[in-house]
Formats: structure tokens, C-alpha cells, sequence
């Protein structure tokens, strides 16, 4: 069995970033939810653009071509969602509730 390296790399950055923070379950859900959204604004911005791009009528894309696109639009949307100065940690401090002073 392969193990996917991209894959990896996520994993360890993700169990990282829990070790860091010490995030509590809810807060590591809330990070989660705040990745995909940006991951799925990402990717149908990414699939807009290119359906707004030139295209050659001299080689027509396959359906294969096509599927493959949209993996790699997932992908890229993805990796943006993680790194670091990302929409989805602008969307965390805005949902995150404000710590209670002691």
C-alpha cells in the first residue's frame, strides 16, 4: 500500500497546528468547517475561470481532460484553504467566540 505524500504532509501540518494551539475539539471542528468553505468558494472560482477562458476548438478536451481539471481545481482549493494568511482564518476569528475574561 502507497501512501500519498501530499496527504501526508496535510496530516502532519494538521496534528501540528493542534499541538501548538492546544485547540479544544470544537475549535479544530470550527477551523475544519472554515478550510472547506474556502476550499469550495476556491475551487468554483477556479472552475469559473477557466470556463471563462480562450478555448481552442483544434484539440477538444475529453471527458478525462475534464475530470482531471476538476481534481486539480480540488486540489489547488485545498492547499489554499490551508496555508497560512488564508480566507478560512479570517472566517475563524470571525465565528470564533471572544474568550471570557477571568
Amino acid at each position: 500500500m502507497k501512501l500519498n505524500p501530499a496527504l501526508m504532509t496535510s496530516m502532519q501540518r494538521t496534528i501540528q497546528t493542534e499541538e501548538k494551539s492546544k485547540l479544544n475539539n470544537e475549535d479544530v471542528q470550527l477551523r475544519k468547517a472554515a478550510e472547506d468553505f474556502e476550499a469550495l468558494l476556491t475551487q468554483q472560482m477556479l472552475k469559473t475561470m477557466r470556463e471563462a477562458g480562450f478555448k481552442s476548438d483544434l484539440l477538444p478536451e475529453s471527458n478525462g481532460e475534464k475530470i482531471f481539471r476538476s481534481m486539480l481545481d480540488e486540489r489547488y482549493a485545498q492547499s489554499m484553504a490551508q496555508s497560512e494568511g488564508s480566507l478560512a482564518e479570517a472566517l475563524l476569528r470571525q465565528l470564533k467566540p471572544p474568550a471570557k475574561k477571568v
